[in-house]
């Protein structure tokens, strides 16, 4: 970099990562009430698990129950992460759409995903023994990720993957998709755009297909 030049880093993608108050007591209400779930249900549900066990999400509706009270201890953590973003915080409006148990051992691992119609996702290590491996995350410029020349070094403007080691209380607060759409899909790579349901209570209509080659290729010239 020359004497005189810059380099804007515009546009960032932070990872925010806390040490929570109090983890040794809370984790141990959380550990009894996932292993509960675990041995009510071993077969869980197959998400973005490969292999490990993934809990059907939580029950909310109990006010008073291990989900409600770990989600009021972390919510001081939530109302740091939209001051940071400079975000308007409104109670009325800020809610938990869903929480989940993942439970992974030797080999077991969540491939990359996005959770969908959320503006915020967060992680949470109940357990986090030494050798675990670690919290990865990926660069989210398809574009970056699928071109560019080939690298000497790497550096922080060239990384596509971020690794973080993770320790038992860290909680990890990531910006998500959003409501995540046609709009929002590309035709990088000659990529189809998304398909668009539309749900209303548990029954899911079709309102847009899934975009085909042949739909890409008509508008081309060539």
């Amino acid at each position: 970099m020359t004497q005189k030049g810059q380099i804007l880093k515009l546009f960032p993608h932070p990872v925010f990562k806390y040490q929570i108050d109090n983890q040794e007591n809370i984790n141990k209400e959380l550990l009894k009430y996932i292993y509960d779930l675990h041995d009510a249900d071993k077969a869980g549900v197959q998400k973005s698990n490969i292999s490990g066990w993934h809990s059907k999400s939580f029950d909310f509706s109990n006010k008073k129950n291990i989900p409600n009270k770990f989600y009021s201890q972390i919510s001081s953590y939530i109302v740091d992460v939209f001051e940071n973003y400079g975000w308007i915080y409104d109670t009325s409006k800020i809610k938990c759409t869903s929480m989940w148990a993942i439970i992974n051992k030797k080999n077991n691992f969540n491939i990359e995903h996005s959770h969908s119609n959320n503006y915020l996702s967060a992680a949470y290590y109940v357990k986090a023994p030494e050798n675990c491996g670690n919290f990865k995350a990926l660069n989210p410029s398809i574009i970056n990720r699928n071109m560019f020349p080939k690298s000497i070094k790497g550096t922080e403007l060239n990384s596509n993957m971020a690794s973080i080691k993770v320790n038992e209380g860290d909680l990890l607060a990531v910006m998500d998709a959003g409501a995540y759409g046609f709009t929002m899909s590309n035709q990088f790579c000659t990529r189809p755009k998304v398909a668009e349901i539309f749900l209303a209570g548990e029954k899911p209509t079709l309102i847009r297909r899934r975009e085909t080659i042949k739909d890409i290729l008509r508008s081309c010239d060539v």
